[in-house]
């Protein structure tokens, strides 16, 4: 497990423990955070870190980009922290501890399960990639 994959464990332990969502390593900059209903593809590169929701119940388990609409459609319910290095705090960490807060602040309905905000989603859909298609087909327990 790298760092990345040991900050996701300890950074997101409350709401995987509290919507029932485990966590699986893709690749040294992925992690996919899901249970039956959703999975969180969690994502860091030179641009920072993306959350990708996916709808596990959709045939082609449909992607949207949830950081996109929290900022665009739940704006005044999150935290914009600007990032000041400090020997304690490294940019990774940063990003993270805001992601999880504001999937707190904004997206607990969405992590519950809820689909109604769907409706108001009006950006690029995407099919999830084969190695996490193949990574969730391994580890979903099927009903």
């Amino acid at each position: 497990m790298n760092d990345f994959h040991s900050k996701i464990l300890t950074i997101f332990d409350g709401l995987m423990n509290q919507n029932e969502l485990v966590v699986g390593e893709i690749d040294e900059q992925t992690a996919i955070l899901f249970n039956n209903k959703i999975a969180l593809e969690v994502l860091y590169d030179r641009d920072g870190v993306k959350c990708i929701y996916y709808d596990l119940s959709s045939p082609n388990y449909r992607g949207y980009n949830l950081d996109v609409f929290l900022i665009n459609k739940r704006r005044d319910k999150m935290s914009f922290e600007k990032y000041e290095h400090t020997l304690e705090l490294g940019y990774l960490e940063f990003a993270l501890n805001q992601l999880s807060e504001n999937l707190n602040r904004a997206a607990l309905d969405i992590l519950a399960g809820d689909k109604s905000w769907i409706i108001q989603y009006h950006w690029p859909k995407f099919d999830m990639e084969p190695k996490l298609r193949k990574f969730l087909d391994n580890h979903l327990i099927k009903a």
